[in-house]
């Protein structure tokens, strides 16, 4: 493979995938926030806020595996895998739809009823991505995300004219079902339960430690959303969505670039090129830090109308907020290039351990700086434990990245990459 083509033009279209993603992202956010009360912004979050974290988690389960360890598979046995990956994602999105249905019903909320609705098409959705990123199908995976944003933005304008807070869950779900059915067109993949089981069986051992790192990752800032919605009310999880738009570039940049190189990462250690992952996650972790420094001072300037035009009546508290949410980004930005490293050569059991060891920090943070200063707070404590996760992974990364380097010039010495 000539990295600088092939490898390049992937992680270029992989980049583009993401910008789509984080358009629709935006469009959920601008359109929402402007069109209802602060209060209604802060309970459509939430419900975003959840379904992302179950999309998320079924994806560490399935397609992320698919992506950071089979990227390298091909023919017969990528299709098989491929088939056997969605069929799982689709069982546990199933699952997953069916209890927060059952909370819906017993609260009496349409709006949880309707994301009962939607995950299935948006776990698919998700998976669909991933899965096409795995076979090197970037361009593939582009152009879903482009069908995603065209229909996010048509069902959201018709939502905005109906000016109710559930239409803009509908809007959202009806994209996700209409892009999942697409990007299952574009794959065929073979569909059953037993493919299904049989995915549990092949990554059982692999998908427990994705699924258990992300869980203790998005456990903390997921619950410090909860948290802040407790203590201070749902305008204030509204605010730290609508600061998140206004670091949408610092996100681009850390989470597009780590969704565009993971399955690069994997197939340039099968080539056993060490020191180009290497490279890779220090420009990571470089950018998360140096584009920071440049957008907080520019989102700063810009003047109050035109954050009120793009964020309604939440604008005032996401600007409040918004530089202690770039840095907790900027912190995870910085711990996910080392992390893409190890994730890449197999070694999950020494980030999730990483994980382990920084969530009572990154959990007492978040509640000790929430009882002080509030959102603000919460955000610091996330920022605390990202820093001390990305420095644990920078020490385990170095020295693998060492250890391969010195029996780089001897194949049959490599070590078996483990769980």
């Amino acid at each position: 493979m000539n990295f600088r083509s092939d490898g390049l033009s992937r992680i270029f279209w992989g980049m583009s995938s993401q910008i789509f993603a984080s358009a629709i992202s935006l469009a959920l956010t601008i359109f929402t926030a402007r069109a209802v009360s602060a209060t209604e912004y802060g309970l459509f979050s939430l419900a975003l806020t959840t379904a992302f974290f179950v999309t998320g988690m079924i994806r560490a389960m399935t397609s992320e595996v698919l992506v950071f360890r089979h990227s390298s598979a091909t023919g017969a046995n990528r299709e098989r895998m491929s088939g056997e990956c969605l069929s799982a994602g689709i069982f546990l999105a199933i699952v997953v739809a069916l209890l927060t249905l059952g909370v819906g019903l017993l609260t009496s909320s349409t709006l949880w009823i309707l994301v009962a609705a939607s995950l299935v098409g948006l776990v698919v959705q998700d998976n669909v991505r991933f899965v096409l990123m795995a076979h090197g199908r970037t361009k593939g995976a582009t152009l879903l995300d482009g069908l995603t944003l065209v229909g996010t933005v048509g069902f959201l304008v018709v939502a905005t004219l109906l000016d109710n807070i559930n239409w803009f869950v509908v809007a959202w779900g009806a994209a996700a079902w209409v892009s999942a059915v697409f990007g299952l067109l574009m794959l065929k993949p073979k569909l059953r339960f037993r493919n299904a089981r049989a995915w549990g069986g092949l990554a059982w051992a692999e998908s427990r430690f994705f699924a258990g790192e992300y869980a203790l990752t998005n456990a903390v800032s997921t619950g410090s959303v909860y948290f802040i919605a407790l203590l201070l009310g749902a305008v204030a999880a509204g605010q730290i969505r609508a600061a998140s738009m206004l670091v949408l570039p610092i996100l681009l940049l850390t989470r597009g670039l780590l969704l565009a190189v993971a399955a690069e990462s994997n197939r340039l250690i099968a080539e056993r090129r060490f020191a180009a992952v290497g490279k890779i996650g220090f420009v990571m972790s470089i950018s998360a830090v140096l584009i920071t420094i440049v957008w907080i001072p520019l989102v700063i300037v810009v003047p109050a109308e035109v954050l009120v035009f793009l964020l309604g009546d939440s604008a005032e508290g996401a600007k409040a907020v918004f530089p202690y949410v770039a840095l907790a980004t900027a912190a995870a930005g910085v711990a996910a290039g080392p992390n893409l490293i190890l994730k890449s050569a197999g070694q999950v059991k020494t980030t999730l351990l990483g994980k382990i060891i920084a969530l009572p920090v990154a959990a007492g943070g978040v509640v000790l700086f929430s009882l002080t200063a509030g959102v603000a707070g919460s955000q610091i404590g996330l920022a605390i434990g990202e820093l001390l996760r990305g420095a644990w992974g920078a020490c385990w990364a170095r020295a693998w990245l060492k250890r391969q380097s010195r029996v780089s010039q001897k194949p049959e010495s490599l070590p078996a990459r483990k769980m």
